[in-house]
C-alpha cells in the first residue's frame, strides 16, 4: 500500500537545458517504471507559439509535430499530461520582449504583468488557447500564479488604492473565468504561495475557478505554513495539490543535488497529509526545477536529479527510506552496481549506472568529489 495514493506528477521545467526528443523515448518509460503516474511540463519559451505570440517561441524550440509526439509518447506509457503556463509573474520570457514591454509591472523588471493593464488578457488566453490545442486529452491546466514580488509596486495599481489580494484578483478572477468558460471540463491548477494568509471570505471568488497546489521544497515543514491556512483551504477548496521538490528548488547555482534534504522534504509532506483530516488531495507534483527564473543559471540537470527522484517517489510510497531501501533502488531502479549514495555522510557513490543519463550524473558526481577533497 502506498503511503501516498494520488497521481505522482514529475514537474519538467524546460526554460532550463530542455531534453531532446530522443531523450524523452528513454524518460518516460523510467519514470513509469519508477511509479509516477504523470508529468507537468512547463514549456515556457520551448512551445512552438505561433501567430501573434511567435515571438515567445526560442529558435529552437519544440515544433508543433514535436510536441505532439510528447504527448503521444507520455499517454503510450499512461503518464497524465499537465501543461503549464505562467500568466501572472515568471514572464520574463514574454516581458522581456519590447512589443510586450508595455504590460510590465514596472518598466525596469521584466518579472510581472501589470493586474492594471486589461490588454494583457487576450494575450494569455491566446497562449492557454494554443497549448491546450496541443494537449487535446488533458484533464488539467497548470496557470502558475506564483511569487508576484512586483504585485503593488507600478504607479497605476497604487493609484487604486486597492488591497493587494484585491489587486490580485483583479487579474486571475477574469483570466480564470474566460478559461473555465472556454474549457469546462479542465479543473485549473495554480500555486498557493500568494493566498496562504488570506481570509475565508478574500478566498471565495476563487473557489469555484481552481484548485491551488501548495508548494514547500524544505527539509523542515513543521512550521512552514500559516496556522489557518489548511482550515481555510479546506472550506473554500475542500481539496488541493500539493508540491515538492527533488531537484533545483534549494539553490541557484548548485551541480549536485542534495538527496537527503529532498528525501526529508517529501517524508515531511506525508506527516502533513497525515493530519489533515477531511481533506481531499488528489496529487502530488514532485517538481524539478531548472532555473530559479528566465535569467538565473542553470541549477541541478535533470539526469543528475534523476536518483534523487527515484528516492524521493521511493519516499512517498514506503514513507521512510534507509540503507537498505537506497541499496535496492540504486541496484533494480537505477542499475548501479551498488548503493549510488551514503546517507550516512551526505556524499554520492561515483559509479557507473544504467538510467537514462547516468553519463551526466556521473560527470557531475566527479565533479563533486573533486569539490570535496
Amino acid at each position: 500500500e502506498r503511503k501516498f495514493p494520488g497521481h505522482r506528477v514529475i514537474h519538467l521545467d524546460l526554460k532550463g537545458a530542455p531534453p531532446k526528443m530522443t531523450y524523452y523515448k528513454k524518460l518516460f518509460p523510467f519514470l513509469r517504471s519508477l511509479g509516477a503516474t504523470g508529468v507537468l511540463i512547463e514549456y515556457e519559451d520551448m512551445f512552438p507559439y505561433k501567430d501573434n505570440l511567435k515571438v515567445l517561441a526560442r529558435t529552437d524550440a519544440y515544433t508543433e509535430s514535436e510536441v505532439n509526439a510528447i504527448v503521444q509518447l507520455a499517454e503510450e506509457f499512461k503518464l497524465l499530461v499537465i501543461p503549464l503556463i505562467q500568466t501572472f509573474g515568471h514572464l520574463e520570457f514574454m516581458l522581456k520582449h519590447q512589443q510586450f514591454k508595455h504590460l510590465r509591472a514596472l518598466s525596469t523588471s521584466k518579472k510581472a504583468l501589470c493586474p492594471c493593464q486589461n490588454s494583457s488578457l487576450p494575450i494569455l488566453l491566446d497562449m492557454a488557447k494554443q497549448v491546450i490545442a496541443l494537449h487535446p486529452n488533458t484533464k488539467y491546466l497548470h496557470i502558475g500564479g506564483d511569487e508576484i514580488y512586483d504585485l503593488m509596486k507600478c504607479t497605476k495599481c497604487k493609484a487604486l488604492a486597492y488591497k493587494k489580494h484585491d489587486m490580485y484578483l483583479l487579474h486571475m478572477v477574469p483570466l480564470l473565468t474566460e478559461i473555465k468558460s472556454s474549457w469546462p471540463e479542465l479543473t485549473v491548477l495554480m500555486w498557493d504561495d500568494m493566498l496562504r494568509s488570506w481570509s475565508v471570505d478574500q478566498m471565495l471568488t476563487l473557489q469555484n475557478l481552481a484548485t491551488p497546489m501548495v508548494w514547500a521544497y524544505e527539509e523542515n515543514l513543521s512550521k512552514y505554513f500559516p496556522q489557518t491556512m489548511w482550515k481555510n483551504y479546506k472550506q473554500v477548496f475542500g481539496s488541493v495539490w500539493i508540491a515538492s521538490a527533488f531537484k533545483g528548488a534549494l539553490r541557484k547555482d548548485t551541480d549536485i543535488v542534495p538527496l537527503n534534504k529532498h528525501i526529508e522534504n517529501q517524508l515531511q509532506w506525508l506527516k502533513i497529509i497525515s493530519n489533515l483530516d477531511g481533506m481531499e488531495i488528489p496529487g502530488i507534483a514532485i517538481t524539478g526545477w531548472s532555473r530559479f527564473d528566465h535569467f538565473s543559471p542553470l541549477c541541478e540537470l535533470l539526469p543528475a536529479g534523476l536518483p534523487s527522484l527515484a528516492l524521493c517517489l521511493t519516499a512517498l510510497d514506503r514513507g521512510s527510506v534507509n540503507p537498505e531501501v537506497i541499496h535496492t533502488v540504486s541496484v533494480d531502479a537505477l542499475g548501479c552496481a551498488g548503493k549510488i549514495y551514503d546517507d550516512s555522510s551526505g556524499t554520492y557513490q561515483v559509479q557507473k549506472c544504467g538510467f537514462p543519463g547516468s553519463d551526466v550524473f556521473l560527470i557531475v558526481s566527479r565533479l563533486d568529489l573533486l569539490r570535496n577533497e
